[in-house]
């Protein structure tokens, strides 16, 4: 009980003064000396000791009024939450909350969340309504408001764990929402979880629940931990003439030393290697194969609590060579003499080689990547064959040479929109001297790799010639020599790109390609060039797929548990597959082409490193939007709640029934 004048309690002291004058005036008992006892009449014992408890009781009525007195003046009440007793109870509109995370898989955990929602649902009064959530790192509302138990148990029964991550924040903001057409003034959140660490994001840190909602919080977590998964993967390529030895390599976090990892390719067990013999916890796998296309295989690890993410599953494939054609207009291909040396290099050649003296339509096609060397001039039918080479995705690369005529190697480069519209013109340096490389830019793919390599000494080759050309807008300049003019131009056309060089691949200008970097510049020139068939092959569940095709293709997509999806092509050029909530192996169907790909759980949800659950409330309900009451408005409250109580009123009606009985008893004859 609590008073909404406390002071007035002090008052009740009073009731004190009664009793010390009973005390004071309480009578004692003399010895008188009398004659005779003859005529006087004994009073009976039973009289006396009822005179006694009368006054007694007369006693107690008047510190009673007194007391009652000083409590009617303090105004005393009940506070709501002290009436846990009370038979009424308040309609609550609830948001049942089920986490249905990968980590909610382990030791039972999603059985227990179920137990739980049932018994919320079993619990609750016959006018709540209750909505339940499925989430992980999205959320699901799986049933509206309403007071239908039999379809929240048959929903919350026949729900079953995800492969997903968790996200909290995703629930909490859904559950809001639900709650703001509630119709009961009484709201609270069930939040049913086992609280994984890395649920907390910092989406949720920013998120605030309306002060009016409750928070209730279920943990279905353990003092369990341990679980050994699959933290890292990299797969690397490398070719000997037609054989591919393909390297696996996989970081494995295990509790269990026995343990082992096996690798599966085709359905089968083709290698096995002990936990006990891992080198800092990573398994190395080398596979060997001449066979071009699409592998699918697995690793795999003993049991445990958290079986889903003991497989990972992994896709790669092994392409043909890229094609370099290199064309050379000169009978003597002097100008083409070093290119060919540069990628005509037998068995460990990472090109196929094909060379030609023509730039036609048929001596183009199946090449990925056209060096046309020091050619003499370009007709109109061979530029608009390039244009269409690089627009489908092919690369250019174009070079002047000493037959060059350069009007027409200008005009060439202008329609494929390199270079711009002032005239070309030859440069040489003064007798004794010769160009250098001056600025270069680091970051382009084909300067990167020698940028920390320490071979800055072999950038310097010497020019002696040149073709000064002025870039096109649309096109970059990479390098220049120390004379401020382009060293090369590029520019993007269609799907693949357009690269000038202005000096020779051959030494009648230029020390080039002497150099040790020569080779590897050609290369790195070629594969920046094409645009090679771009394809994912490994995805984490709730990843989306890019597909690819013109505007109305369908692909087939065979997922692992045997369902086929469809997904159409719009006007992006580009389907998109969303339905990645499994982990194994996937493969889209178009016509005559085929991409598998491989999906896997995401390495931070095998983490099961949790919060206890008085900390988890702490993260997710003490923050609201509502601030502290002041002072002057938790008084008008309880003002509220005393008068809505109105208990000094029964105070009065009792003191003065106690006044009227105090009066009777007093006047009472013996």
């Amino acid at each position: 009980m609590s008073f909404l004048t406390p002071l007035f309690l002090i008052a009740a002291s009073a009731a004190l003064l009664p009793v010390l004058a009973h005390l004071v005036r309480r009578r004692q008992m003399r010895r008188i000396p009398f004659s005779s006892l003859m005529l006087i009449q004994a009073s009976p014992e039973a009289v006396v000791r009822r005179r006694r408890l009368k006054d007694l009781l007369l006693l107690a009525l008047r510190v009673s009024m007194l007391v009652l007195l000083a409590l009617a003046f303090a105004r005393p009440f009940i506070p709501q939450e002290s009436l846990p007793f009370l038979p009424e109870r308040q309609d609550e509109s609830v948001v049942v909350l089920i986490d249905r995370s990968l980590s909610m898989q382990a030791y039972g955990r999603f059985e227990d969340a179920r137990r739980l929602a049932l018994g919320r649902i079993d619990g609750a009064g016959s006018n709540d309504e209750i909505a339940v959530v499925g989430f992980s790192d999205t959320a699901d509302q799986l049933t509206e408001l309403s007071n239908d138990a039999a379809l929240h148990r048959g929903v919350v029964a026949s729900l079953a764990s995800s492969f997903r991550t968790t996200d909290f924040h995703a629930p909490l903001r859904l559950a809001a929402d639900i709650l703001q057409d509630a119709r009961h003034e009484a709201r609270t959140v069930v939040f049913i979880s086992d609280f994984q660490r890395s649920g907390f994001t910092g989406a949720l840190e920013n998120f605030t629940l309306p002060g009016d909602i409750a928070v209730v919080t279920e943990s279905v977590a353990d003092d369990l931990s341990e679980n050994s998964h699959f933290e890292e993967f990299a797969l690397s390529m490398q070719r000997a003439a037609d054989t591919v030895s393909v390297d696996l390599t996989a970081r494995v976090n295990s509790h269990a030393p026995e343990n082992a990892v096996q690798l599966w390719m085709d359905g089968q067990s083709v290698d096995e290697i002990g936990l006990p013999a891992l080198a800092g916890g990573a398994a190395s796998f080398r596979q060997l194969t001449t066979r071009k296309g699409y592998f699918q295989g697995s690793l795999r690890l003993g049991g445990d609590a958290l079986q889903a993410d003991d497989t990972f599953y992994f896709t790669y494939r092994v392409a043909e060579r890229p094609l370099v054609l290199v064309v050379d207009a000169d009978p003597g291909r002097r100008n083409a003499f070093f290119l060919r040396t540069a990628f005509d290099l037998g068995a460990a050649a990472q090109y196929s080689l094909r060379q030609s003296n023509r730039l036609t339509s048929s001596a183009l096609a199946g090449a990925d990547v056209v060096f046309a060397a020091g050619f003499p001039a370009f007709s109109p039918l061979e530029i608009a064959a390039l244009e269409r080479f690089a627009t489908a995705g092919g690369g250019v690369i174009l070079s002047a040479g000493p037959d060059t005529d350069l009007e027409n190697f200008a005009s060439a480069l202008r329609q494929l929109g390199i270079a711009g519209g002032q005239p070309f013109e030859f440069r040489q340096p003064a007798a004794g001297e010769s160009f250098m490389l001056g600025r270069i830019d680091d970051r382009h793919p084909m300067f990167a790799p020698f940028a920390n390599s320490g071979t800055g000494a072999t950038l310097r080759p010497k020019f002696r010639r040149y073709v000064r050309m002025i870039p096109d807008s649309a096109a970059t300049v990479p390098a220049r020599y120390d004379s401020g003019d382009p060293f090369l131009l590029e520019r993007r056309l269609g799907f693949g790109r357009v690269l000038a060089y202005t000096s020779t691949f051959s030494t009648q200008w230029t020390d080039l390609p002497l150099s040790g970097i020569f080779v590897p510049l050609l290369h790195h020139a070629a594969a920046h060039s094409f645009n090679a068939p771009a394809t994912q092959e490994q995805y984490l569940v709730g990843e989306v797929v890019t597909l690819p095709g013109t505007s109305g293709d369908v692909w087939d997509v065979r997922a692992p548990d045997g369902n086929v999806y469809k997904v159409s092509v719009g006007g992006a050029e580009s389907g998109f597959f969303r339905a990645t909530d499994k982990p194994g192996h996937y493969v889209a169907v178009r016509a005559s082409r085929r991409i598998p790909f491989s999906v896997n759980t995401d390495p931070e949800e095998s983490l099961l490193e949790v919060r206890d659950e008085e900390e988890a409330y702490a993260a997710v309900a003490a923050r609201r939007d509502a601030p502290a009451p002041a002072p002057e408005e938790a008084a008008l409250v309880l003002q509220d709640e005393e008068r809505e109580q109105k208990l000094w009123r029964a105070v009065i009606m009792l003191l003065i029934g106690l006044f009227v009985l105090e009066t009777w008893l007093a006047n009472r004859s013996q």
